[in-house]
């Protein structure tokens, strides 16, 4: 049980002030207890503690939630999930955990806890709890500690606590947390973090970070919340919109016989924040930067970031949100774990369907799942690609709104040259089959690019946007991603005046050559665009490597020769795509 998969200390934490929630608490404070320790040179955190002004609980009550698997909170709608949140997640961080709560006084509260050492030797897992006075080191301590009621976890033994500083742990924390309980946050609840020594029983704001205590604001990745921890004037006023007047969808599921309504809301940045940053370069771009993917929402509490449906190395996905929020009777439909760090079921099917969306692959897989009778899988799939043309459209919106901001300050970067040496062959006499099309009116060579782009897998919306802006932006070339059966890595349909080249995005070329270049950041790590740009010198030279060795194997003379005169005519064209970048 000690391994029980949080992704770090926080999420263990977060299990307790779950805990905190459930029993009514308006104040949460997580105290750090520090030691100096002289081979380190510094002050270590020797003990973590959550203490909350909630009901606490009875003698019967605190022995069986330090118990695995007999948790207290079963009521529909609750927070919790399978009564092993305090021992489990306590037990992952630390050895020892003890619990005070309290009905009346502080004085007379209740203690009992579990001890892996004790256990080793035999004593009870659980002591009968006993009464006792509160430690007083944790009631001066506390800024909110009420005498009416409460509950205190405190961690000790930190053999797993993977942060040693309180400076650390806050670091950490305060970020997750405050995304986490972010509409707990702005209903009325108190989060304060704070940090002590056994030596020092106060908070001295002249001292360092390991001595300064903070109140958790909300971290909104749809950034409509203020006041919120965003740096700032965005901190103080929202940084996006709301996507339109249907910004939030209801969207029914049926689930054991049951109907249910999943809640998807979407955000987009406000104009003036994305023209003075592109790239995300500043404080709220970094922030925002933080937040990449969909919000998972469950009993007002989120689960996860899932990044399954997002181009996460794409700096312009921070610009858009989405939180998809639903209630505790669809855990199962959505694969809640049981430490309440993600929803799988969701997780899988958004990854499954982006793999093989375009062509209609999505609707197969649908199909593949009815006729194998696993209709929850069906039913999260067709939630899923309900959701995916909203994403699309959002970054689609940030990514033609980028390229008419870099037209208006750097004309000379959206200059095509696919464009201009395909108009130069075709007047000095190499006409191409899209050249005749071009003859079609805007109307029509419009409504015949938008159902190609559908035809690719593009949303209605979406290929309707993406049509208009080719024609206005009179484009030769479209660039798609798709997924093909085969092994090419790509395919050209000329239609409608255009050049459709559809890369396959399952290609391991695609991989190694388009992706690891694609939509560079600005503010990239060295060290990971190195690595990036040293894979894509090791593509290319393998691409060329794979051309050579397919000449090789032609043993017909014939074959051979023809192979060899489309390597010579290409190469000629693509000297002439290419030269103009030398001027």
């Amino acid at each position: 049980m000690r391994y029980s998969g949080y992704k770090n200390p926080t999420h263990a934490v977060a299990e307790l002030i779950d805990n905190s929630i459930e029993a009514g608490a308006k104040h949460v404070e997580l105290l750090c207890m520090s030691e100096w320790n002289d081979d380190k040179s510094r002050y270590v955190v020797k003990e973590i503690a959550v203490l909350d002004d909630g009901d606490g609980m009875d003698k019967e009550t605190l022995r069986r939630a330090l118990k695995f698997g007999d948790g207290t909170r079963s009521d529909t709608g609750s927070i919790g999930r399978f009564g092993v949140g305090l021992p489990a997640s306590s037990l992952s961080q630390c050895r020892r955990v003890d619990v005070y709560t309290w009905r009346g006084s502080s004085k007379k509260a209740l203690h009992t806890y579990l001890d892996l050492d004790k256990i080793n030797e035999g004593h009870d897992e659980v002591p009968v709890p006993t009464r006792v006075k509160l430690p007083e080191e944790w009631r001066k301590t506390s800024k909110h500690l009420s005498e009416k009621s409460g509950t205190i976890v405190i961690w000790s033994k930190l053999d797993k606590f993977a942060w040693k500083r309180s400076s650390t742990i806050f670091k950490h924390s305060e970020f997750l947390v405050g995304r986490i309980y972010r509409k707990f946050l702005t209903k009325g609840l108190s989060i304060r973090m704070a940090a002590y020594t056994h030596t020092d029983l106060y908070v001295n704001p002249d001292q360092d970070d390991d001595s300064k205590e903070r109140y958790v604001k909300p971290n909104d990745p749809l950034y409509l919340m203020t006041p919120s921890s965003t740096p700032g004037e965005w901190g103080k006023k929202p940084m996006f919109s709301k996507d339109g007047d249907k910004w939030e969808d209801k969207i029914p599921v049926t689930f054991k016989g049951r109907k249910r309504i999943v809640t998807v809301r979407y955000s987009v940045v406000k104009p003036e924040v994305r023209d003075k940053d592109l790239s995300g370069a500043t404080p709220h771009g970094k922030h925002a930067g933080s937040n990449i993917g969909i919000s998972i929402i469950r009993a007002n509490r989120e689960l996860d970031m899932d990044v399954n449906l997002v181009t996460s190395y794409d700096p312009r996905e921070r610009w858009w949100g989405a939180e998809i929020d639903f209630p505790t009777t669809l855990d199962d439909f959505f694969g809640v774990t049981n430490s309440k760090q993600g929803a799988t079921t969701f997780s899988d099917m958004a990854k499954s369907i982006r793999e093989v969306v375009g062509n209609k692959g999505e609707q197969t897989r649908i199909r593949e799942l009815r006729e194998d009778g696993d209709l929850v899988s069906a039913a999260m799939a067709e939630l899923v690609l309900k959701i995916l043309p909203r994403i699309r459209n959002l970054s689609d919106q940030i990514k033609v709104k980028a390229r008419g901001t870099r037209t208006q300050r750097h004309t000379s970067v959206d200059v095509k040259i696919e464009d201009i040496v395909a108009k130069k062959r075709k007047e000095e006499g190499h006409p191409g089959r899209s050249d005749e099309s071009e003859k079609e009116s805007e109307a029509e060579r419009e409504q015949g690019i938008r159902d190609e782009l559908i035809n690719t897998g593009s949303d209605e919306k979406d290929a309707e946007l993406k049509a208009r802006n080719i024609i206005q932006d009179k484009d030769k070339f479209v660039w798609t991603k798709t997924t093909m059966s085969g092994s090419q890595f790509f395919d050209v349909t000329p239609k409608s005046g255009i050049i459709h080249i559809k890369l396959n995005v399952n290609h391991a070329a695609y991989k190694n050559l388009v992706e690891v270049v694609e939509e560079m950041p600005q503010n990239i790590n060295p060290e990971i665009a190195y690595m990036r740009l040293n894979r894509a010198r090791e593509g290319l030279r393998l691409l060329l490597a794979s051309w050579g060795r397919y000449e090789d194997e032609t043993f017909d003379d014939k074959k051979r020769r023809e192979i060899a005169d489309y390597r010579y005519n290409w190469g000629s064209v693509l000297e002439e795509f290419l030269e103009p970048n030398r001027e």
